[in-house]
Parts: C-alpha cells; sequence; structure tokens
C-alpha cells in the first residue's frame, strides 16, 4: 500500500505553564489514552478500501443482495479519538498516515495483517495505533529515509474501534514494525487470547471474511 502524505518531523519541545509535568509524563511512558473530553469524538466509520479478484463474489445474508467482490482490506480514516473540530485547533493535525491530537496524542496508521487459511491471500484492517512522542518523532524523522524498516519495534496502543470484534480493540498493546518507504507499517498485536489477536496468529477461514463484510455493511445500532 501506497504511503500518500505525512507531516515534517514533530517538535519535542515540551509545553511550558500549568499541567505541563502532567502532559511531559503521558508522553514519555506510553499509556492508554483515557484524558480526551468525553463525548468529543465522533465515530469514525470504517470504510472499504481494496477487494479480493481471485475469489467470487458473496450473496449477503442478512439483505440477500449479491457483490460482485468480496472486501479484503478495511481502513479507519482517523484515530477512535478524532472529532472533526480539532482540525481547526492548534497543535492538531490529521493525514491520511499520521495524526497529532492537542500536541499531546500521536498515531501512525498501520496494518493488521490477517492470513487466510487455504489461500494465498492476506486479509487486513489499516488501524491506527498510538505512540510515545519520541517514537513519533522518530517515525516522522525517518518516513521518507531508506533503510527505514531497521528500525526497531515501536510499542503502541491501538487506536481503532474494529466493530466485529468483543470486546472492544480499544487499547491493545502492538508493536510497530516500520516497513520499506512506500509502505505502511506492520501491527503486531499482543499476544493474547483477543478475537483478533488470535485471527492474526491463526488466521482465518474464507467463510469469516464474508462475515466480517457482512458485519460491516450491516452494521448493528451500537456500532453506528
Amino acid at each position: 500500500m501506497t504511503v500518500v502524505t505525512h507531516f515534517p518531523p514533530i517538535s519535542l519541545q515540551t509545553q511550558t505553564g500549568p499541567g505541563s509535568e502532567a502532559r511531559r509524563t503521558r508522553c514519555r511512558f506510553v499509556v492508554p489514552i483515557e484524558d480526551l473530553e468525553a463525548g468529543t469524538r465522533v465515530p469514525d466509520p470504517i470504510i472499504r478500501l481494496s477487494f479480493m479478484t481471485s475469489a467470487p463474489g458473496f450473496t449477503c445474508s442478512c439483505c440477500g443482495q449479491s457483490h460482485a467482490e468480496l472486501p479484503m482490506n478495511y481502513s479507519a480514516t482517523a484515530p477512535y479519538y478524532w472529532n472533526p473540530s480539532f482540525a481547526d485547533t492548534d497543535g492538531s493535525r490529521l493525514s491520511s498516515d499520521q495524526c497529532v491530537i492537542k500536541a499531546e496524542h500521536y498515531f501512525v496508521k498501520g496494518l493488521v495483517e490477517i492470513p487466510v487459511i487455504g489461500r494465498n491471500d492476506v486479509f487486513s484492517w489499516a488501524v491506527w495505533v498510538s505512540l510515545s512522542r519520541e517514537n513519533f518523532s522518530r517515525a516522522a524523522d525517518m518516513w521518507e529515509t531508506p533503510g527505514r524498516e531497521a528500525e526497531s519495534p515501536y510499542f503502541g496502543w491501538l487506536s481503532t474501534e474494529l466493530s466485529p470484534y468483543s470486546p472492544s480493540t480499544i487499547n491493545l498493546k502492538t508493536h510497530v514494525h516500520i516497513r520499506p518507504v512506500g509502505q505502511r507499517p506492520f501491527i503486531e498485536l499482543e499476544p493474547t487470547d483477543h478475537p483478533l489477536a488470535v485471527e492474526q496468529r491463526n488466521g482465518i477461514t474464507l467463510d469469516r471474511v464474508r462475515e466480517i463484510a457482512e458485519a460491516v455493511l450491516h452494521p448493528t445500532s451500537d456500532d453506528a
């Protein structure tokens, strides 16, 4: 997948004034994001991005409609915590691959890849992961540097809600593996018993791919 846009490197200068020490602590030690104002985010729809061309389409069991192609990749356009109003505030920026919220929370977009059992295909979720300020700045510095894939993995918290999974995928522990220039990072989930982590380790069937397609096409009221 081609990387489209990126930010200039983010300065590591620390804010001053009341509460600045707390902000420094949150950036230095990577912790789940819990301090954004409740109710400010706008749910980000998962959008269909690409399709499998080596398999026939499917008939949706929910609506009965036939689909010529089976989606093999879904993408979230912004982190779970993003609100469009942030675009007009200082210290907040969103591109196709990087995001900063209030100069305190830093995100990159990468791929959770899942092998499809019995096929040469890979299913993927394009998701957002939060990084420490230092790791985000390092990744931005290396964004167009040949050989960047030699970087050690960065720890991050998954920051995309994937509605086909329960419990929530928010704040699952991950490792972000940088790939060669022009490719999105590979997101490796910590090997837990969460269904998403299990699927990444063990793979999924084509029937499961169809099930995910139906869940995305027909979200429940809780997912909408």
